[in-house]
């Protein structure tokens, strides 16, 4: 974010889709490092001033490492064919409201503390 120059003052929306934490190495060619994940963590919650959700797997280091933040657990069907569920953890940038609806829609999503 910082390569890119984005200013703090913009109106803009970022959606952050990083590497899962836990399973990354077996997952992906480009996988980030537990330093990432910390780092990626800094620069939003030091430099970035512009709405922004992240989703990442929901687990604990993730949960702690943006526990100032409001968090909502989901599960994800990664497709049609696979009916292999995991859950996912929705973070949403203090600049965020929080729909009413989210917030009443229990059944699909969970208020992380």
């Amino acid at each position: 974010m910082r390569r890119y120059g984005i200013n703090k003052d913009e109106n803009i929306f970022l959606y952050i889709d990083p590497p899962y934490f836990k399973k990354g190495k077996g997952l992906y060619t480009s996988f980030y490092k537990s330093k990432d994940h910390y780092d990626l963590e800094s620069i939003i919650s030091e430099d970035v001033n512009a709405f922004w959700l992240i989703t990442y797997d929901n687990v604990e280091e993730i949960r702690l490492l943006y526990n100032q933040y409001s968090k909502y657990e989901f599960d994800i069907r990664y497709s049609l064919q696979n009916k292999r569920q995991a859950q996912e953890l929705m973070i949403f940038s203090p600049k965020i409201k929080i729909p009413e609806s989210l917030e009443l829609n229990r059944a699909s999503l969970r208020n992380v503390a």
